[in-house]
């Protein structure tokens, strides 16, 4: 799970909440975490909404969720992704924060 959600608190507090409440199991998490299905659906459909009013957001950031690689940004868009939680910094370049947010943004 830990490698899914990569540490992020409100995501770890909300996969463990819903797994001892036994609303849903390991294996089903697992399977549809980055799906609009998903118990992550709503945070993730609303990280969407405010990259696809802002194209230039939306472009880079499946840019970085298809990349395997560290990606280079203009650094407005770099921080924009950064202050939404979306991206870990590497110097000039980033990363998705978690694989939740590559599997999601590389698929839409």
């Amino acid at each position: 799970m830990t490698g899914l959600v990569g540490g992020h608190p409100f995501l770890v507090r909300l996969a463990l909440y819903q797994i001892a409440r036994q609303e849903i199991n390991l294996a089903e998490f697992l399977q549809t975490a980055a799906t609009a299905e998903g118990i992550y659906s709503k945070h993730l459909q609303r990280l969407e909404s405010i990259l696809q009013q802002q194209p230039e957001l939306w472009d880079a950031m499946q840019e970085v969720a298809s990349s395997n690689s560290p990606v280079h940004l203009p650094n407005v868009i770099r921080f924009k992704l950064y202050s939404l939680g979306l991206v870990k910094l590497q110097g000039d370049e980033v990363t998705p924060r978690c694989e939740l947010y590559r599997q999601y943004f590389r698929s839409h």
